[in-house]
């Protein structure tokens, strides 16, 4: 990736870590930034999507728009499992490296 490309957050992947602490917290500040981007991404899909499917209760007699609908259901359940299974992952890495740090 050329380094015009590159995010802000992505520096935390090239840091040399002496410790494991070091280590898991550039991932954790990585992590964070990662979240961030997705977050927006998220964000702005799920805005489509409701903007999309607003009106859908005027066409309930319409089975290709009735399937549109749950598709659209179904996007917006997996963008908020997959935000709160980031989160968790987060939460990890921030709590690993609580503990390698503490020992320092």
């Amino acid at each position: 990736m050329s380094d015009t490309n590159k995010k802000d957050y992505e520096r935390y992947l090239e840091q040399d870590e002496e410790t494991w602490g070091e280590f898991f917290r550039n991932m954790s500040l990585y992590w964070k930034g990662l979240m961030a981007d997705v977050r927006r991404d998220i964000d702005e899909t799920l805005a489509d999507i409701n903007e999309a499917t607003a009106d859908l209760a005027d066409y309930t007699d319409d089975p290709e728009m009735m399937e549109m609908a749950v598709t659209a259901g179904r996007v917006r359940t997996l963008a908020r499992v997959s935000e709160s299974a980031m989160n968790a992952i987060g939460k990890c890495l921030n709590a690993t490296s609580a503990i390698f740090n503490k020992d320092q």
